[in-house]
């Protein structure tokens, strides 16, 4: 079963999953979600605090440091393939890909491409026609 115990269950007054764990002690988060500086991981009372924030000059997105580590969750997985061209569509290696949070995304068929805006809480994706 898929974990998505790093992503964020509070975030002040922001939906779950806004942030992701993927450090003890890092979050990343897109440069435009603007917030609370106080979050929680799989149990709501404790609390974590950024400390820091480092903004992607050229795109939309942000990692933040936090106060302390992260004890009740592991981090999320991070790939060791990076921004290569067509790695992800090897063979083999990547079964399924998923995807946290809310916002705008798109999903592309063979026949369509189609923006979807995701609303707060509502963390399905799917093929257009199946929304």
């Amino acid at each position: 079963m898929t974990d998505f115990s790093s992503a964020t269950i509070t975030t002040g007054s922001l939906p779950p999953g806004n942030h992701t764990l993927y450090s003890p002690q890092y979050v990343v988060t897109a440069k435009h979600v603007s917030g609370s500086d106080t979050m929680s991981f799989g149990y709501a009372k404790n609390t974590y605090t950024t400390v820091g924030t480092n903004n992607n000059s050229g795109l939309d997105i942000k990692t933040r440091r936090l106060s302390k580590l992260v004890t009740e969750v592991a981090p999320a997985e991070v790939s060791d393939v990076g921004a290569v061209s067509g790695a992800y569509q090897a063979g083999g290696r990547f079964t399924a890909f998923y995807r946290l949070g809310g916002g705008c995304s798109t999903s592309k068929t063979k026949m369509v491409i189609a923006p979807m805006c995701i609303p707060m809480a509502d963390f399905l994706l799917g093929e257009p026609s199946a929304r």
